[in-house]
């Protein structure tokens, strides 16, 4: 099931093409926190995305990408604030980041 959470409901995502037929309920939830988490989540090469914005974009993408129903559950629960938004972490400093950042870095490290 976790291995399906990059599918998207029209066969067009990673890794193996399953389209809405094929994924269960569990993948497509955690499709929606992961995006849900990716751009609400300050990255190194951004920051976090406003509540708004980042439901737009995940908007823009139910029927597709994104089960439309799971979608609805989240944003029905931001709104009813049964589910938050976790602030981020305080970033860490520059000199910090541009290190991890550095070309040639072995990766997961």
């Amino acid at each position: 099931m976790a291995s399906a959470h990059h599918e998207r409901l029209d066969g067009g995502g990673y890794h193996r093409g399953l389209d809405a037929g094929q994924l269960g309920t569990t993948a497509r939830i955690l499709a929606v926190a992961d995006i849900c988490e990716a751009l609400s989540a300050d990255r190194p090469y951004r920051d976090a995305m406003p509540r708004e914005k980042m439901l737009g974009i995940m908007r823009g993408d139910t029927g597709s990408g994104l089960c439309p129903e799971c979608f609805e559950a989240l944003e029905l629960s931001l709104d009813l604030g049964t589910a938050t938004l976790v602030p981020p972490p305080s970033r860490p400093p520059q000199r910090w980041r541009s290190a991890w950042l550095r070309p040639g870095r072995p990766a997961g490290r």
